[in-house]
Order: C-alpha cells, then sequence, then structure tokens
C-alpha cells in the first residue's frame, strides 16, 4: 500500500481538487446508469413485468431492505453515498400520484427481535435475564472475573465507525489483544409449540462463538467466523428451554454478539397481510445488509431471518408478488421461487437503486443485466463447498476443485445451478443466426481468427443482449474445462434490428498453462465454438481446427 501511495505522489501533496465536485448531477446520472445495466431479471413468469400505471390502483412495498436504502456492503466496500434512494422512494417517485404506494417493513428487524426476547435465570422461580460469566481465558477455566445478569444478549462490540482518524487505530494495533471470554446461561420460556427462529448476530474477524438450546448446538463459530448473521428453525414445545451461549475475544475488533429467539408464526404481522391481500401487486425487497454482508465473515446461503416466511405470506395473499433481492451474490431461493412469478437480482445498487429498480418494474428500462457468477440451487452444489472452510484442526485450505470453479465446475460436475454464469432476461427476445468463423490473416492485434454472427430483437421495445462465445477445447492429456468463455459484446438494438456481432480469437484463447514449460500452450485438434446468451444458453455451434500446437505469449 505505501509503496502505492509513494509510485503516485500522494505523501507529497495535497490530496484535494477543489474544482470537482462531491455532490452534481452527473455523478448521479453515473451511479443510475451502472444500476440500470447491473440489475438482473431472473424470472417473470407470465409476463407479469414490466407493470402497467394504467391498470394499477395499488402497490404495495414490503420486506426490510425496501426503506432506508441499501446501497453497500459492509467492511472495507463500504464506501458510502451522500445520498441514496430506497426502493419506496424510487416507486413513489416513478408513480407520483398515479398509483397508491403503501409501505410496511412487514417483520421485525434483528434488533427488534434481540430487544422482545426474554430469559429466565431459572425454569421456575428465576429472575428475568441470563446470568453471565466473564473469564480471562479462553477455556472458562478457573473462577469467573465477574458474575452479572443481563436481561438480553445484545452487545454492540467494536466499530469502525466509532474510529474518527489513524490515531484511534494506530494505539489498538500496537497492543498486544488480551483473549477473554463470557458464558451467558437462562431459560427461554415459549408460549406455545411449533417452530421458533434462532437468529445470532456473531462478531466476525479471530473471534468467537456458539449457542447451544437444551444441551444441543445450534451455533458453532467457535474457531470460524463464518456467517456475521445466521439463523435456523426449531420445533419447541412450549415451556422453558435452557440456553446457554459463550464467545471469545481474541482480537481489538469485533466483539458484536446478539441472539434472538421468536416464534416464527408470529414473524409476519396482520396488517401487511390485509394490505397485501387488497393491493393490485407486491414488491417485496429483501436480502442482507452492511451488518449481514461484509468482509470480516462470510454470510449465510439462506436469506436474514424471517425473510423467507415474508415471502411465503405474501406470495399466499397476492398473486402478483414479485421479489428484489440485494445481495452479492446467490441466495437460496428454493423454499419460494416457486411461490412467485418474478425475481429481481439487485446486488448492491448504490445510491440510485431504488430509482432503478423502479424504472425497471415500470418499463421505463429494460433490464439488460446478467449474472456474472452461477447461481446454485443449493450450497452444497457450488465447487468450492467441499472444501471452502480450512481442514479440522488446521488453517490449511485445499483447493481440491482446482480450474473446475464457476460455471466450469457446475459443468464439470453436471450440477444444474438454479441459473448459470451469463443469465438475464429482457422484456423483448432475441435470435442468434449466420455464425461464422474466419481466420484473421491480416491480424494487428495478434487475433487469429473472426467470429461473427447476428443478433436480432424479435419482440416490440428495444433492448440489449449480451452475446458470449465460449470454447471447447479437444480431448487431451489436460483437464478441460467442458466450455471457457473467451469474449462478449453487449448488443443494443431497436425493435426488429438486426446487428452483425464480431468478437476475435487469439491463440491465447485456445491455451492452457502447461507447468512444465512454463508456457502457454494451445494443443492441436478441433476447438467448438459455442454463441449464446448464458452458459447455459447456448444458440449457435461452429468449429476451428488448430493443425499443430502454438505458444501463446503470457
Amino acid at each position: 500500500i505505501l509503496h502505492t501511495a509513494v509510485r503516485f505522489g500522494w505523501p507529497d501533496r495535497e490530496q484535494t481538487d477543489l474544482s470537482l465536485s462531491k455532490y452534481n448531477e452527473l455523478n448521479h446520472q453515473i451511479a443510475l446508469d451502472a444500476a440500470r445495466e447491473s440489475i438482473v431479471l431472473l424470472k417473470n413468469d407470465g409476463q407479469l413485468l414490466p407493470l402497467d400505471k394504467q391498470k394499477l390502483k395499488s402497490v404495495l412495498v414490503v420486506g426490510p431492505n425496501a426503506y432506508p436504502a441499501q446501497p453497500v456492503g459492509g467492511g472495507s466496500g463500504a464506501a458510502i453515498p451522500y445520498s441514496s434512494i430506497s426502493i419506496v422512494e424510487g416507486l413513489a417517485h416513478i408513480l407520483s400520484n398515479s398509483v397508491k404506494v403503501y409501505y410496511e417493513p412487514g417483520i421485525p428487524s434483528l434488533q427488534e427481535l434481540v430487544s422482545g426476547t426474554n430469559f429466565m435465570t431459572e425454569a421456575q422461580g428465576g429472575e428475568p435475564g441470563l446470568k453471565m460469566e466473564r473469564f480471562e481465558n479462553a477455556d472458562f477455566s478457573g473462577s469467573p472475573e465477574s458474575t452479572e445478569v443481563v436481561r438480553r444478549i445484545n452487545n454492540p462490540g467494536f466499530s469502525w465507525d466509532t474510529l474518527s482518524d489513524w490515531e484511534d487505530v494506530a494505539p489498538l494495533l500496537a497492543s498486544t489483544p488480551k483473549t477473554t471470554s463470557r458464558r451467558w446461561t437462562g431459560y427461554y420460556i415459549a408460549k406455545d409449540s411449533g417452530p421458533y427462529e434462532i437468529a445470532v448476530q456473531g462478531p466476525g474477524e479471530n473471534n468467537g462463538f456458539r449457542v447451544s438450546i437444551d444441551n444441543k448446538i445450534v451455533f458453532d463459530n467457535w474457531e470460524l467466523a463464518k456467517a456475521y448473521q445466521d439463523h435456523v428453525t426449531l420445533e419447541l414445545a412450549s415451556g422453558p428451554h435452557h440456553v446457554v451461549v459463550e464467545d471469545v475475544q481474541r482480537s481489538h475488533f469485533g466483539g458484536r454478539l446478539r441472539l434472538a429467539i421468536a416464534d416464527q408464526k408470529k414473524l409476519v404481522s396482520d396488517r401487511v397481510k390485509a394490505i397485501a391481500a387488497k393491493a393490485d401487486a407486491v414488491l417485496i425487497a429483501v436480502g442482507f445488509n452492511r451488518d449481514s454482508e461484509g468482509e470480516g465473515a462470510d454470510r449465510a446461503f439462506s436469506l436474514p431471518t424471517g425473510q423467507e416466511a415474508l415471502i411465503r405470506e405474501i406470495a399466499s395473499h397476492n398473486k402478483n408478488a414479485i421479489v428484489a433481492v440485494t445481495s452479492g451474490g446467490a441466495v437460496d431461493a428454493a423454499p419460494w421461487i416457486d411461490r412467485v412469478p418474478a425475481y429481481l437480482q439487485l446486488w448492491y445498487s448504490g445510491e440510485q437503486g431504488g430509482t432503478a429498480l423502479a424504472e425497471i418494474l415500470f418499463g421505463a428500462v429494460n433490464p439488460s443485466g446478467h449474472l456474472p457468477i452461477s447461481f446454485e440451487k443449493q450450497e452444497t452444489d457450488n465447487p468450492t463447498f467441499a472444501n471452502y472452510y480450512p481442514e479440522p484442526g488446521t488453517k490449511r485450505v485445499s483447493y481440491r476443485e482446482g480450474i473446475f470453479v464457476g460455471y466450469r465446475g457446475f459443468e464439470h460436475n453436471q450440477a444444474r445451478p438454479l441459473f448459470p454464469f451469463g443469465f438475464g432476461l429482457s422484456y423483448t427476445s432475441f435470435k442468434f443466426a449466420n455464425l461464422a468463423v474466419k481466420p484473421n490473416l491480416n491480424s494487428a492485434d495478434g487475433s487469429r481468427y473472426l467470429v461473427s454472427f447476428d443478433v436480432t430483437n424479435t419482440g416490440k421495445r428495444p433492448g440489449a443482449e449480451v452475446a458470449q462465445l465460449y470454447i471447447s477445447a479437444p480431448d487431451g492429456s489436460i483437464p478441460r474445462a467442458p466450455k471457457e468463455l473467451k469474449g462478449f459484446s453487449k448488443a443494443k438494438l431497436r425493435a426488429g434490428e438486426t446487428q452483425k456481432v464480431t468478437i476475435p480469437l487469439e491463440t491465447r484463447s485456445f491455451a492452457y498453462y502447461d507447468v512444465n514449460e512454463e508456457q502457454w500452450l494451445a494443443p492441436a485438434g478441433h476447438y467448438k465454438v459455442l454463441v449464446g446468451d448464458s452458459s447455459g444458453g447456448i444458440k449457435l455451434t461452429g468449429e476451428v481446427r488448430l493443425e499443430k500446437a502454438l505458444m501463446a505469449k503470457p
């Protein structure tokens, strides 16, 4: 970092250019254009979208990510905008007074669930709260340093937001952290028998925690910082349930720990169900935020606490339910995807995300985003799942998947994803035709072949298609993926328009890295040329033959 700073002369001059405005309309427009193009339409059964303003009287916007805006994830990626447009505000602005917009959170926040979780020190006759013991070690040996009764587990922990500048951080980094641990014990009294959500927010970083209920481990993040927030569903009988929570502090940072237990049947409010039943359409805004998805730990594959229940309940009350997910990647959609007709992936869409989503929902913008990753049906389908975390008792991770990661891994393992790499729907339709693969005899840029084909907008509105070119290598002694992306091009087309797309292939496009020769090698043989709109949507197939093996430039 310091070498980079010196290279660009940052220590030698003031890092402020007064001619640049931090807040201007050009910045907003760039952010809006980025959000428009990044949102991916994943499902649109019955052409529910785009919605027609003229046919709607009311729309309900519901969910924890509807308001306030969630422009960015947590950690060092959290570049906070000066202003952000939430999903509720985006819809309200685009609809003005023509359609009535209702907003409801729909479910309690994690903090609200924590505040509403009551414990007792004994199964019967105790006092409200849990006994908390503090130890000056990591194994709870000896007598506790202190003991007290606390009402609930709701420790805010360390936050970078409390530090004003480097002078606050430097003393922490210079000192040796002192290892401490805490243990909470008590009872949760379930009023009714049935499914309960057990939700936790852990410290991340180098600290750990574990939770047990009725002597069974529910969460165990003692050695590894897995999900910042996690939850499970347990069937609890009415009456007392023994709860033990332990944590260990190994660093200055992190330390947050929150625990909530809630009756799953009571998570979704009756009010929101009633409004959903009367609305013409419902937008369900779910997903993650800075607290639940950041860099100090992973996140759960399932949506956060209560969100699956919210989708199920809304979908049962309104057939025009649209799910919009804010996240940095795939989520477990299996419990609800068949219940809703429309599904959009927002990612973290920045300051103008609310406006961009509203424009797409009502057809002012035709969605054109395509997935840069595969979305798995279940987390065990991911090629890295079996060896993602260190081997037990070590800090060693073996990358046993080799080159078969992402879409290459799904195809190699014959695991069909929920949505393949490169996938994305539009409000119009496209046709691919007239594939041609020709040698590039007069190449000035090193390309050996030119692959050309026509893309036609066969629908009734303007749109953009991302045409993708893959290569399938011949069988050989070196394992190769079934197909490898080698180029793509975004074609923006008017209704009925045809555009010829040309993508070059160079020697490197056919090559793999030979570790013995320490060189990129393109073996002789027949290569398939595959063109389509995703790794799983190949429309055209051609062929290239290399008569002899070629060495590619690094």
